[in-house]
C-alpha cells in the first residue's frame, strides 16, 4: 500500500480547457521525474520506488487483443518486475 499518497482519475476531459496541452497528463505517471508536471512532487512509479515497494524499478505492459477465433484475452500491467510468458529475448535499458 502506498499510504498518504493523493491520486487523481480522470475520465471525462470535456470541461478541462487546453487539456491535451497540459503538462501533468499522461498515465499513472510512469514517467520519470522531469517529465512531471508537478514539480516536487513523486510520480506514482517514483513513490513506489522510494517507498520500497517494489522489486525493481520497472514496470511492463502486456497488451490484451481480441479476434474472432479467440474472443478477448485480457491485458495486464505488472509493477516491479516483468511476466516471462509474455516476452522473449532481452531487455535493453535506457
Amino acid at each position: 500500500t502506498l499510504a498518504n499518497y493523493t491520486f487523481a482519475e480522470v475520465d471525462n476531459t470535456g470541461l478541462l480547457q487546453r487539456y491535451e496541452n497540459a503538462a501533468w497528463d499522461g498515465i499513472l505517471g510512469l514517467g520519470v521525474a522531469r517529465s512531471n508536471g508537478a514539480v516536487g512532487v513523486p510520480t506514482p512509479m517514483e513513490a513506489l520506488v522510494q517507498g520500497g515497494l517494489l522489486d525493481k524499478p520497472i514496470f511492463a505492459f502486456h497488451l490484451g487483443r481480441c479476434s474472432l477465433q479467440d474472443g478477448c484475452l485480457g491485458g495486464e500491467l505488472v509493477l516491479g518486475g516483468v511476466e516471462p510468458e509474455h516476452y522473449s529475448g532481452d531487455f535493453t535499458f535506457m
